[in-house]
């Protein structure tokens, strides 16, 4: 899945990442921290990529950070692995 999201400053966006499924997100335009439970929030600035890995279900936290403008990013969420070659 592929998603191109603009997060309102200070607005948190909840998104759910399913158990055994990663998200990567470019960051295209202001800061956003990431929140996830039990791990510290991290940072991200224009042209930051962030990746992380869930074995079980978690809910992350998208906060815009920084001013009035809105935060611009591009994330994709894809499995962790698959039973499936993925070329042939």
């Amino acid at each position: 899945n592929l998603f191109d999201i603009t997060l309102q400053p200070h607005n948190p966006l909840p998104y759910k990442l399913l158990p055994n499924r990663a998200i990567a997100v470019l960051m295209v335009s202001g800061h956003t921290t990431w929140q996830s439970p039990n791990q510290p929030s991290q940072l991200a600035q224009l042209g930051d990529l962030v990746v992380i890995q869930n074995p079980t279900a978690d809910v992350i936290f998208l906060k815009a950070l920084g001013g009035p403008t809105p935060v611009h990013l591009v994330m994709i969420d894809v499995p962790i692995s698959v039973d499936y070659p993925f070329f042939a």
